[in-house]
Parts: structure tokens; sequence; C-alpha cells
């Protein structure tokens, strides 16, 4: 039987398979075949393994030139792209996430999660997690109003569903992580350069305090 190690503790020697027919299987140290190397097992390794029907594991080795499981699971997204505040909804499960958030400021809350739901797509994800807003007033020439801003994670999510269209491959493939790292960096720089505008603005508002006052005292 295939499968695919969704967690492995190694100093446990212990984990969990998720089975070619879907089950969720525990396997321990007296289940690994002969001369299993240890050292190279970890969540995402592609393994081949006897099973019971009470699902006992044994023999577990490494698939070596095995066709690949993750293109013959298949997974249902979403619908549409919603908004997880703690966790992916029950039912679902998380296939991949971003390393980093996305940020947005707009003049209202629904607003600002409709621009991170477009983001989201942008980037090839399904799902936003780790979502948070909140209100900041802001200063303009003679008034003041307030904004909302805003951050949160896109993400991959799936059902399991043979019938869907997307195998689970395609979906570990979804999200545009060179994209999302090209954006941080953007968005870092950007933030380095306001930083650097602020203080070379005050330096010379300095200055020119200082030789107003001067030019006072002549």
């Amino acid at each position: 039987m295939y499968g695919i190690i969704t967690y492995f503790d190694k100093e446990k020697k212990e984990g969990c398979i998720q089975s070619e027919d879907g089950r969720l299987l525990n396997f321990k140290e007296d289940s690994f075949g002969p001369n299993l190397n240890v050292s190279f097992l970890d969540a995402d390794v592609k393994v081949v393994f006897d099973a019971d029907e009470n699902g006992n594991v044994s023999s577990l080795m490494m698939l070596n030139e095995q066709p690949l499981l993750d293109e013959k699971i298949y997974y249902a997204e979403p619908s549409q792209i919603g908004i997880a505040r703690e966790s992916v909804p029950e039912g679902y499960e998380l296939i991949d996430k971003s390393e980093y958030l996305l940020t947005r400021e707009a003049r209202s809350s629904k607003s600002l999660k409709l621009f991170l739901i477009d983001d989201c797509s942008k980037f090839g994800g399904n799902v936003l997690l780790d979502y948070t807003e909140e209100q900041v007033l802001r200063n303009s020439i003679g008034f003041s109003y307030y904004i909302y801003r805003g951050s949160a994670r896109p993400a991959i999510m799936g059902k399991r569903d043979d019938n869907a269209p997307l195998s689970l491959y395609d979906l570990k493939h979804k999200l545009n992580h060179e994209k999302l790292l090209k954006y941080h960096q953007d968005e870092q720089n950007s933030r380095t350069g306001l930083k650097i505008a602020k203080i070379s603005g005050l330096i010379l508002l300095i200055i020119f305090t200082v030789g107003f006052i001067l030019s006072l005292d002549r």
C-alpha cells in the first residue's frame, strides 16, 4: 500500500501516514522495514507499507521511483475565497500557506476585506488566515479621518473529494511563493524608503529652524 507521511517525530521515531485509501495510520519504530534509513523520514515523504484491517503498519519503506501519490488524491476547493480568523473550517485541510502576510488600508472594514481577498486570488490562494484589522486615525491638511488597516496570510485549503478536478499535487503548487517573496521584499523596501524620507525631512526641518533662529539674531 502507498501513502505519504503527514507527521514524524524524529526523537520518538513515530508518526502518521495518510494512506492511498484515505485512512490516517499511526506508525512506530517497530513498523519499519529492513534497512530503512530513518534519517530521511519526514513530512511529505512518500512510503510503501503493509497495513492490516486494524490499521497496524509494518514493512514501512520509502518509495523509489513510484507513482506520485499526490497526483492520485483529489480535493475540492472552497466555492469562494473566505477569511478564517482562527483556523481552517471543519471538513477542510490546510495544504499550503504563505510565510508572509498581505497588508492593506481602506476607508471601511468591508472594503479592506475585499481588497485582501482580491490580493489573495492574485497570489493563487483560496483562503485568508490570521486576519486582523484596526481602525487608525489619519491626519491630513486641515482635517482628520479614520481608515482601516489590516493583514492576512494567503493559504490553500481543500476538502477530500475523489470527483474534484484538482489533485493534491496541483494544490500544493497553486500558491505563488516566489511572487509572495517579491511582494514582501517590495513592502520592506517601501517601509525603509519611507523611514529615510521622514528622517531626511526632519533633518531639513531642524536645519531650516536653526537657520531661521540665527537669522533673527543678526
